[in-house]
């Protein structure tokens, strides 16, 4: 993969978004399950310590205003209780309630970034068997499509680190 510009500016809707399967509703599909994560018993190895100092690193960002009519003006972005810590003055503080305004350039923590960037809606759409539909058809039942969007479109005004670009692309990509 080639190597991005670190000064480039990434957007949020420049990267692709995986979307999820469809739910049938006849009693005879099982519904989706849930992801079972399994904690490592060793904490402390260094790529696991590697990885905590790679999300507490600054990257500068813009979340992008909404054309929506009354659209918000800040966002809330926290990551385990703690609201976003934003570079103020050389010192990181901590937004009043993790609020962080729309259209202005911060330096975040990618922590926060990661939050961000994983902020997605599903849209629902139900498709119902048509009257006089075959009996096969019947049988299948309904199904449920899901489109899924980001919540909120941000840019990347500049990440440090070589591996961000990847990384954020990755987060984007990924519905959870």
């Amino acid at each position: 993969m080639p190597r991005q510009a670190l000064n480039k500016e990434l957007h949020s809707s420049d990267m692709p978004i995986e979307q999820k399967r469809d739910i049938r509703t006849s009693p005879q599909e099982e519904r989706a399950k849930g992801d079972i994560a399994v904690a490592d018993k060793d904490l402390l190895r260094k790529e696991y310590l590697d990885e905590l100092k790679f999300m507490e690193e600054p990257v500068t960002i813009r979340i992008e205003p909404s054309a929506e009519e009354n659209a918000a003006q800040s966002v809330l972005i926290a990551c385990n209780g703690k609201g976003c810590e934003v570079m103020i003055n050389d010192k990181w503080r901590e937004f009043p309630g993790g609020w962080v305004p729309v259209g202005e350039v911060l330096t975040i923590k990618r922590k926060y970034l990661e939050v961000l960037a994983r902020s997605k809606i599903d849209r629902i759409e139900t498709v119902v068997p048509e009257i006089g539909a075959s009996d096969a058809e019947l049988h299948m039942g309904g199904k449920q499509r899901r489109f899924t969007r980001q919540s909120n479109a941000f840019s990347v005004l500049m990440d440090k680190n070589p591996r961000g670009p990847a990384w954020l692309s990755e987060v984007v990509r990924r519905n959870m």
